[in-house]
């Protein structure tokens, strides 16, 4: 048997084989930010040309067909010797410098006005495209980055629902989302309600293990801003807390990885720990559309209906469910009449449903129908969901009446 004598060779200290000069990694970064921000402008240049082309359409041709036929022009003017080939680089040259340096003066103000009209087109989203909206008001900035605008709402546009304004903020959510983390809330100005758009504080990443004692009746879901809606204050530090006495269902939503099925252990176990509190005993049904295990911890534990992984295995869960939520609607009906004295129901049910939409497109109609029974009445049953999918904005992804049945978003 041979053995190897492994060595390293000796280096200067503070040298790494890594080791790059910190000017390189300077120019890097500033040749990043130059190409994204000449990409950018491109996407700007396009969206004021269609914007040119829907008010003026017959200039918009023509200028369509010179734009077509310069190329063409270019390589016949080269072939004939009319234009020189060096002349013809030297000016190619000259439009990329001066494109980069265009790009580069109006980089700020053009970060500006995508933000506008960002904004713009999320209020478009909700009150409809028929209605004129003005642009964000009594913007402040830092460079190109948003610290707070507001927005009016048309005067014709009923506001003053609380699901419109919710949705009105998730739209300028998921449209500012690459620029950071924004809360809308609503104030008072001149007389009528503004939407203030602001920038989110930086959110702690990590809390201590600890057993954190919610108030009864509530289900802490993560660390939040102090001003925000339903926050509570737990040892000094605000959560945001999901009532699942008072809104039964909770609909998450996040794209992949960014921690939906954790979310859902923890719910399992907080939902369990907030019965308790609040005197009441919960029981658990997991429906993994996923298909990979992930609410198998909730196998062989007290006080489990099922853990359900396959799409037979859903429906026959599910109808469980539907089966001893119209067992105790019969004994609140009888009671109501008067034939039989108030139930006393000694649990309550609580589902977790892992990936919503892949159970859909799997089970089809056989699961949405109890389901959708469930969601819409299974409050005054003591029956509460907690459902998770990627894009709860899309309509496709959910029937309208299961996703408004959600009260609780998350």
């Amino acid at each position: 048997m041979t053995t190897e004598n492994r060595s390293r060779p000796v280096r200067e200290p503070g040298h790494s084989p890594n080791h790059r000069p910190r000017r390189t990694y300077a120019l890097r970064r500033a040749l990043r930010w130059a190409g994204w921000e000449i990409y950018l402008l491109g996407w700007d240049v396009v969206r004021w040309c269609r914007l040119w082309a829907a008010l003026f359409p017959d200039a918009a041709a023509v200028a369509l067909l010179a734009v077509m036929l310069l190329p063409v022009l270019v390589v016949l003017g080269v072939a004939n010797g009319v234009l020189s080939g060096s002349a013809v680089a030297e000016a190619c040259a000259k439009f990329a410098t001066g494109y980069a340096l265009f790009a580069w003066v109006t980089a700020v103000p053009r970060g500006r006005a995508r933000i506008r009209w960002r904004i713009r087109s999320a209020v478009q989203a909700v009150v409809g495209k028929t209605i004129p909206v003005s642009r964000p008001k009594r913007c402040r900035w830092r460079g190109q980055h948003l610290i707070r605008a507001d927005v009016v709402p048309p005067p014709i546009w009923r506001d003053g629902r609380d699901t419109r304004r919710a949705e009105l903020a998730q739209q300028i959510a998921w449209r500012l989302q690459d620029g950071g983390s924004y809360v809308t809330t609503w104030v008072m100005h001149r007389g009528r309600p503004v939407a203030r758009v602001h920038a989110a504080g930086v959110l702690p990443t990590e809390l201590p293990a600890k057993d954190w004692r919610p108030p009864s009746g509530l289900v802490l879901v993560g660390a939040t801003e102090p001003h925000t809606r339903g926050a509570v204050t737990v040892e000094g530090i605000p959560f945001a807390a999901w009532s699942w006495r008072h809104d039964p269902h909770l609909l998450m939503s996040g794209s992949t990885g960014n921690g939906k099925t954790a979310t859902q252990r923890w719910m399992a176990r907080s939902l369990l720990a907030s019965a308790k509190s609040h005197g009441r005993r919960m029981l658990l049904a997991g429906l993994d559309g996923k298909g990979a295990g992930s609410l198998a911890f909730l196998l062989g534990r007290d006080g489990v209906l099922g853990v359900a992984d396959e799409p037979h295995e859903w429906v026959d869960l599910i109808r469980a469910i539907e089966a001893e939520m119209t067992r105790r609607y019969a004994a609140i009906r009888a009671w109501r009449r008067g034939d039989a004295p108030q139930p006393r129901f000694t649990h309550d049910i609580g589902v977790i449903v892992d990936e919503l939409v892949d159970i859909r497109d799997q089970a089809s109609d056989a699961f949405l129908d109890p389901f959708g029974q469930v969601v819409r009445l299974g409050r005054e049953a003591g029956i509460h969901v907690v459902s998770s999918v990627l894009r709860p904005d899309v309509a496709e992804s959910l029937p309208g009446l299961i996703r408004a049945s959600h009260s609780a978003r998350l």
